[in-house]
């Protein structure tokens, strides 16, 4: 079997235990994202398969790089929805409270909709 890591774990946790301001969205990236590359970077040297999630960014690289290992296989998988289906999904767990109210995922709906729109309009 697989163990699974996902960041956003790690952020709700925080959202539950500490005492910081729930909409300093970065403080709690973070912290969360050390977090999950920490128990991560256990899980490999350990010898452990697992699953991971999260919404990488380019600066996660440098530390993924130091983590893997040759002896390390990585399998991505990246999903995209047609036109505006990605967001509409998004509004509806959102609004439906699968999301960890911590999250505040309203904040991001502007985002999601430029970003649906570029891609009907042909960017990426």
């Amino acid at each position: 079997g697989y163990d699974y890591l996902g960041k956003d774990v790690f952020k709700e946790k925080l959202y539950d235990t500490a005492s910081h301001n729930t909409w300093d969205f970065v403080w709690y990236e973070l912290k969360a994202k050390r977090q999950f590359l920490r128990a991560l970077s256990e899980q490999l040297a350990a010898g452990k398969s697992v699953i991971i999630e999260s919404n990488f960014v380019r600066s996660d690289r440098r530390w993924l790089k130091r983590i893997i290992t040759h002896n390390t296989d990585v399998v991505e998988i990246f999903c995209q929805a047609r036109g505006l289906t990605s967001l509409r999904r998004f509004v509806q767990r959102n609004e439906s409270g699968q999301r960890h109210r911590g999250q505040h995922a309203c904040r991001w709906y502007h985002f999601g909709r430029r970003y649906c729109l570029a891609r009907l309009a042909g960017f990426e």
